[in-house]
C-alpha cells in the first residue's frame, strides 16, 4: 500500500527504476504520528528525511515562542528534512509539527546520499524542489517583513499621534491650571475681619475651573456687600461668564440696595449673555453693628437662617440674571441676633445625588446646619455630601458655601 501511495504521489520516486524502488522499500521505515506530534525541532541534527504519505505537517520557525511563524504546509508526496542531509552541519532549519494525523516514510541519511549518487536525476529533482521551496520561503518572508514594516509604520504613526495628543492635553491642562489660578485670584484673597462676626467661605469647582463664585464688597458707613453666584454650565465658558458677572456686580453695588443692584446687573449682563446661559445670584448687605441684613435673590437657592427656634429658609425670590430685560427683585430684611447665622449655598450641594439617584436636598442641608456646632468648618458640609453620594461618585457641580455667624459676645 505504501509503495503504491509513494509511486502515486511522488513523481521522483515513481521515476526510479523498479530495482531501485525495491531497494528503497527495503531501506524505508513507515510510522504514523497523531496531530500535535513534533517530528523534529529547529536546530536538531538531521539523520533522516521524511516523506508524507497521508495527513498534513506544518513547517514552523521559532516554534513555541511569541515570534512563531508558519513557513509552509506539507502534504502527501512532500519531502521533509532533506535540506539538513544536504549540508555539512546537518542542522534542521525549522521545526516540523503534525497538524493532521500523518502516515510517514522515513529514509536514513546514509541510504539517501547513496541513492543520490546512484540516481543523479533524483538528486537534480530534489535540488530543484529545494530551490523552489527556498524561493517560496524567501518570497513569504519578504511579504511577511513588508507586512510587519507596514504594521510598524502604522504603530509609529499612532505613537506620534498619541504623543501629539498627549502634548496637546498637557498644554490644555497647563492652560486650565492657569485659568484656575486666575479665577481663584478673582475670589477674595482673605475675608474681612468684622468685629462680632465670624465670616467663612468655601469654594470647590467640579472641574479645573467653574461657574460658582462669591465676593465681599466694602460699602459706605461700615456696611458690607456679600455676593454668591452660580453660572449655568461648568468649565471654561462658565468661568469666563463668572468673571464678567463679578465685575458687573462690583461696579453696580456701591451704596444701592440689593434689589436695585441686581436689577442693574441684569440689564448690563443681558446684551452679552451667551445663548442658553444665565446666572443665579444672591446679594445681601450686612450692617454689622445692628445685625441687620437685607437680601435680594436672583434665582439662587434660598439662604438658610439658623436661630434658637431652628433653621428656616428666607423666602426671597427673583429671576436669574441675563434672561429678561427690566426685571425687578424682592428684598427681605431681618436681624441676625447674637448666636444666629446665615448660610448661603450654591445648588452643587443641594442637587448632589447618591448612586440610587436620590438628591441630597434642602431638608438634609437644614438638618445638618441645625446639628453642626456653631464653629464647624464649612468643609463639614462637603464631607456630609460626599458620605451621602459615596466617595466613588464624581462631583456633579461646583459647590460654594458662605456663612455669616454673629458671635454671642463681641471681642473686646
Amino acid at each position: 500500500m505504501v509503495n503504491d501511495l509513494l509511486s502515486e504521489h511522488v513523481p521522483l520516486i515513481a521515476a526510479l527504476p523498479a530495482a531501485e524502488r525495491a531497494l528503497l522499500w527495503d531501506a524505508a521505515q513507515v510510522a504514523s504520528a497523531p496531530a500535535g506530534t513534533t517530528l523534529f525541532n529547529e536546530g536538531d541534527l538531521g539523520d533522516c528525511l521524511l516523506i508524507v504519505v497521508e495527513g498534513e505537517v506544518e513547517i514552523v520557525k521559532a516554534a513555541g515562542t511569541p515570534d512563531e511563524r508558519l513557513l509552509a504546509l506539507r502534504g502527501p508526496g512532500d519531502f521533509i528534512g532533506e535540506m539538513s542531509l544536504l549540508f555539512p552541519a546537518h542542522a534542521r532549519s525549522a521545526t516540523a509539527r503534525v497538524r493532521q494525523p500523518a502516515l510517514l516514510v522515513e529514509i536514513g541519511r546514509t541510504y539517501f546520499l547513496e541513492l543520490l549518487h546512484r540516481q543523479p536525476a533524483l538528486a537534480i529533482g530534489i535540488l530543484r524542489d529545494v530551490v523552489v521551496r527556498l524561493r517560496d520561503s524567501d518570497n513569504a518572508t519578504i511579504r511577511d517583513l513588508h507586512a510587519r514594516n507596514q504594521q510598524l509604520a502604522q504603530a509609529l504613526a499612532d505613537l506620534r499621534a498619541a504623543q501629539q495628543e498627549l502634548l496637546q492635553q498637557q498644554k490644555v491642562e497647563q492652560e486650565l491650571q492657569t485659568a484656575r489660578r486666575i479665577q481663584e485670584s478673582l475670589l477674595p484673597e482673605t475675608l474681612p475681619v468684622v468685629p462680632g462676626w465670624n465670616i467663612a467661605a468655601h469654594w470647590e469647582p467640579a472641574r479645573a475651573v467653574g461657574g460658582d463664585f462669591y465676593d465681599v464688597v466694602t460699602l459706605p458707613e461700615g456696611h458690607w456687600g456679600i455676593v454668591i453666584g452660580d453660572v449655568t454650565d461648568k468649565g471654561v465658558p462658565a468661568a469666563l461668564l463668572m468673571a464678567m458677572t463679578r465685575t458687573v456686580l462690583r461696579a453696580t453695588a456701591g451704596g444701592l440696595s440689593p434689589a436695585t443692584t441686581l436689577a442693574r446687573a441684569n440689564d448690563l449682563l443681558l446684551p452679552d449673555m451667551p445663548p442658553r446661559m444665565f446666572v443665579t445670584c444672591q446679594y445681601l448687605v450686612l450692617e454689622p453693628d445692628t445685625g441687620q441684613v437685607t437680601v435680594a435673590n436672583a434665582g439662587h437657592p434660598l439662604p438658610l437662617h439658623r436661630s434658637t427656634t431652628g433653621v428656616r429658609e428666607l423666602r426671597v425670590t427673583g429671576m436669574p440674571l441675563g434672561l429678561l430685560p427690566g426685571m425687578t427683585y424682592e428684598e427681605l430684611t431681618l436681624t441676625v441676633a447674637p448666636g444666629e447665622q446665615l448660610l448661603l449655598v450654591s445648588d452643587g450641594i443641594i442637587e448632589a445625588h447618591d448612586r440610587h439617584g436620590e438628591m441630597f436636598g434642602v431638608p438634609r442641608l437644614r438638618a445638618l446646619l441645625a446639628e453642626l456646632p456653631d464653629d464647624a468648618p464649612l468643609e463639614a458640609f462637603c464631607a456630609a455630601k460626599t458620605r451621602f453620594s459615596g466617595p466613588e461618585q464624581e462631583q456633579e457641580d461646583d459647590v460654594t458655601l458662605f456663612r455669616l455667624a454673629r458671635l454671642e459676645k463681641q471681642a473686646i
